[in-house]
């Protein structure tokens, strides 16, 4: 494990991101083939059921994975203190929450799906396979619920390699399932799912293995994990609100989604292709801010507040570099970046205005992640929350509403850039007039 309290800000963020960020082009990679696969082999009924089923496994899981990222930020600060008994007492009550909650989850998306997916709409050339996929999916839910926490822990506790490795391995299982179970055994949607489920399965048994037998430091028994009712408490008071973030997102998501449908098929293509760019973007801002998330944490857990600043001014650097070169291609080379997903040239030039005006944006977007992931980390998750609220319900959605009846679809376009600008202004803010500090006492439990 690593700590990050200790050395060159700069240097010590910079590798710790690295693996994650490395992690999630694989996953990007990962999902690309899988979209081949499944559009090639099985057809597009089955491609657009994969697409229809990740709304509703999002809503089912959000609320669990915001209290366990609750959690993570409690194992930062303690770790961060050297508090190794609290440490292990949150390791414990995570696991425990976890396991109760996922086969509450298992039991109501197997039940529920077929109610969700007529509420949904979902075409009935679609429906069984939406289904089906969602059933196996759920089937297995437990393992993702426990792999991707259990990479976080240990991230928490500065170590960004090891969950890497394993996210390697995941992707590498996945892809290689995909082309035994549905090239080679001819299985269809079932196997696509059952290659997910048995990729998470078998990461998780070597999840399970490594971290019980080389977190030596932190004494843990699989078989007599105790559930701590008070710091449970504080992880639910942490996460709830960013289980509650990732709702009012998706939510708001589909809002805008069915403005957009009012200007047709072409400006839905343009806005899901520029988004497709924008997804690159956020995969960088997310990914350094998860990692300083981790560096806020630990350091005020050990009461080091004189590095975060320094902390900041590193992870913008290094989050500033790509995002730029982004923001360059995306006004100047608008027409290549949206051609790469469709041939329409309607389409790519209603892509290449979305990219000019959102794209100039870029940079004050990854920033607001950055001074965001100071709140999170230290326990100030509320914030975040409300700056999704005003950000969606009350700037994107009703500039790009009332804008887009005024001047057409590039009022939608401009109500995502005043959505950021909003956001990068209430958490600038809060910062500067200290709110962050208000934190999760740590005394000893």
């Amino acid at each position: 494990m690593k700590d990050l309290t200790k050395g060159n800000v700069f240097k010590l963020i910079f590798l710790f991101t690295l693996p994650i960020l490395l992690g999630s082009v694989i996953q990007q990679i990962t999902t690309f083939v899988d979209s081949i696969i499944i559009g090639k082999s099985i057809g597009k009924e089955a491609l657009a059921a994969t697409g229809e089923v990740f709304p509703f496994i999002f809503i089912m899981v959000s609320l669990v994975t915001g209290i366990s990222y609750g959690a993570n930020i409690l194992l930062s600060q303690y770790y961060g203190a050297n508090n190794e008994k609290t440490v292990s007492k949150i390791i414990q009550t995570n696991m425990v929450f976890l396991f109760i909650s996922s086969l509450l989850i298992t039991f109501l998306g197997i039940l529920l799906c077929p109610i969700v997916f007529e509420m949904m709409n979902v075409p009935k050339d679609v429906m069984p396979y939406a289904i089906i996929y969602t059933r196996i999916y759920f089937s297995g839910i437990m393992f993702m619920l426990f792999t991707n926490t259990i990479q976080s822990m240990i991230r928490s506790m500065g170590d960004s390699k090891t969950p890497f490795y394993f996210v390697v391995a995941s992707n590498l299982l996945n892809i290689l399932l995909d082309f035994i179970l549905v090239y080679w055994l001819k299985l269809g949607i079932y196997g696509i799912s059952l290659a997910v489920v048995l990729s998470y399965f078998m990461v998780f048994l070597g999840l399970m293995y490594y971290f019980f037998k080389y977190q030596k430091h932190i004494k843990i028994s699989l078989f007599n994990m105790r559930f701590d009712k008070h710091l449970f408490y504080q992880a639910f008071k942490i996460g709830l609100p960013i289980g509650l973030q990732t709702l009012v997102l998706s939510l708001a998501m589909n809002f805008v989604f069915s403005i957009a449908n009012n200007y047709g098929t072409n400006a839905v293509a343009a806005y899901i292709s520029g988004g497709r760019i924008d997804a690159i973007m956020f995969m960088f801002a997310m990914d350094i801010s998860m990692a300083f998330s981790a560096f806020v944490g630990q350091n005020i857990g050990a009461k080091r507040y004189d590095r975060l600043k320094k902390g900041i001014f590193a992870a913008i650097v290094i989050c500033s570099v790509p995002v730029l070169i982004l923001t360059g291609a995306s006004i100047f080379a608008g027409s290549s970046l949206i051609g790469i997903f469709t041939n329409d040239l309607e389409v790519i030039a209603l892509g290449k205005r979305y990219l000019l005006i959102v794209g100039s944006f870029y940079l004050i977007c990854s920033t607001t992640y950055i001074f965001g992931s100071v709140f999170n980390g230290a326990g100030r998750t509320i914030l975040t929350l409300i700056s999704t609220i005003i950000g969606w319900w009350m700037i994107r959605i009703p500039i790009s509403y009332y804008l887009g009846k005024a001047i057409g679809v590039e009022g939608i376009w401009w109500g995502v850039s005043a959505q950021w600008v909003a956001e990068f202004v209430f958490i600038l803010t809060l910062f500067y007039i200290g709110k962050w500090k208000t934190k999760i006492s740590l005394k000893n439990i």
